[in-house]
C-alpha cells in the first residue's frame, strides 16, 4: 500500500490528528512516521490520488490543523511514497535541510491575496508572501 505525505513536523510538534480524514474514496487514519527529530504525516492510500475537490479539502483540513499547533513544512497535494521506510529516509537524508526550514519558518504566517475580478488598478493579481507574526 502506497503512503500519502502531508507534511513534515518536528518531533516536538503535538500533530494532534483525531477526527480528521485522509484523501481517497476509503480514507484511512493519518499516523505519523518518525525519524529523529522529525515526522511525516501520512495515511495509507490504495488508489491513484487525483485532484478531486473531497481530497483537495482533505489535505488542506490537515495541514490547517497541524499549522494551528505549530510550525510545518506544507507538501504539495498529491506526494506519495510506497511505504514507511521511504518516508523515515527521506527524513533521515534531508534532516539538516528540513530542520533549517522549521526554524525558519517559526513564528511565521502566511497570507495569501487575491484581487478581486475587474480592471486592474495598479494591482498585479496574486500574492502569496510569508510574513512574521505581530510581536515578533
Amino acid at each position: 500500500m502506497v503512503l500519502y505525505v502531508y507534511s513534515i513536523v518536528a518531533a516536538g510538534h503535538p500533530c494532534r490528528l483525531d477526527g480528521l480524514t485522509g484523501v481517497g474514496a476509503d480514507p484511512a487514519p493519518l499516523r505519523a512516521v518518525t525519524a529523529g527529530s522529525l515526522r511525516a504525516v501520512v495515511s495509507d492510500v490504495d488508489e491513484e490520488i487525483r485532484p478531486r475537490r473531497r481530497d483537495l479539502a482533505a489535505h488542506q483540513e490537515v495541514q490547517e490543523r497541524l499549522m494551528a499547533d505549530g510550525t510545518v513544512l506544507p507538501l504539495q497535494f498529491g506526494y506519495t511514497a510506497p511505504d514507511d521506510l521511504a518516508v523515515t529516509e527521506v527524513l533521515q537524508e534531508g534532516a539538516d535541510a528540513y530542520l533549517e526550514a522549521l526554524e525558519r519558518l517559526d513564528g511565521c504566517v502566511e497570507y495569501n491575496v487575491a484581487r478581486p475580478p475587474g480592471p486592474k488598478r495598479g494591482c498585479s493579481g496574486r500574492s502569496s508572501r510569508t510574513r512574521p507574526r505581530q510581536g515578533c
